[in-house]
């Protein structure tokens, strides 16, 4: 009997350790996923996340408390060119990589300002290249991506993956661009550099308007929940850099939406631009 008892409280023990160690896979596994993990790459995101960032998008108080935040600089704008339209729309074209750190700052900058004019349906977590600057910084990739929008056209190309190839000693390639996307990227952005963003001809940027390394060390979580705070590192640089593009934006569109344009930050923004 007493051979049983103690075998009854080893296989208690046993058991407990079991489920300690269950736990801890359950909790190490559920932090991972907010965490600005590789192993999201690709991975889609939810309606509500994407509920959530267009209210921060569509959030006016935030977006005039904000400003021009703490960018680190602004557009050059274009003038005597002929429009980029698309389909009878201004077109908003972004070149980039998912590679590339300084385009993963600026895609936050730029989904925000986007979903002011129109809505994502699809749109997939990345981070940029672990072995680059700035490693794995959270974003996302307008690689599969889908918008829609009555005012404006987008047009995306990320031109290659993240995951550095050791023996081709390069990104494999995932986009090509078009031969107008390939004319407008050699004329504006000779050096090749990227992020480009060319806002209907008329607006221009070569770079990002986030100096590289602010958002780095913040997960999808961290940085979706400090964009509500107009005080925040990550709110005064993406939707200071979202106030940009969409003051931008509000001139190719004629300054629709009005519920858009007519705010405050759009005047004060293109003022401080210019």
């Amino acid at each position: 009997m007493e051979l049983a008892k103690n075998n009854k409280y080893a296989y208690i023990g046993i058991a407990a350790v079991v489920i300690i160690a269950v736990v801890l896979v359950v909790l190490n596994d559920s932090s991972s996923t907010s965490a600005a993990s590789p192993s999201l790459d690709n991975v889609q995101l939810s309606a509500q996340t994407l509920s959530e960032l267009h209210t921060i998008a569509n959030n006016e108080s935030l977006a005039n408390k904000v400003g021009s935040g703490t960018i680190a600089g602004f557009m050059t704008t274009e003038k005597n060119t002929t429009a980029f339209i698309t389909n009878g729309t201004p077109t908003f074209l972004y070149i980039g990589a998912d590679f590339c750190p300084y385009c993963a700052e600026a895609r936050w900058g730029i989904v925000v300002a986007l979903m002011r004019f129109g809505n994502f349906t699809k749109l997939h977590y990345m981070t940029s290249s672990a072995s680059d600057a700035y490693p794995n910084t959270p974003t996302f990739t307008f690689y599969n991506s889908s918008y829609a929008s009555n005012l404006l056209n987008f047009q995306e190309v990320e031109l290659t993956t993240n995951k550095f190839n050791a023996s081709l000693n390069t990104y494999p390639s995932l986009q090509t661009p078009n031969t107008l996307q390939k004319k407008l990227f050699s004329k504006y952005d000779a050096g090749g550099s990227i992020p480009f963003v060319d806002i209907a001809n008329r607006s221009i940027m070569v770079g990002s308007p986030i100096i590289g390394g602010l958002l780095t060390k913040y997960t999808w979580i961290q940085m979706i929940a400090d964009l509500n705070d107009s005080n925040s590192v990550p709110s005064q640089n993406v939707i200071g850099a979202a106030n940009l593009y969409t003051a931008n934006i509000c001139e190719a569109t004629g300054f629709k939406p009005a519920s858009v344009c007519d705010q405050p930050y759009i005047k004060i923004l293109l003022s401080e631009q210019s």
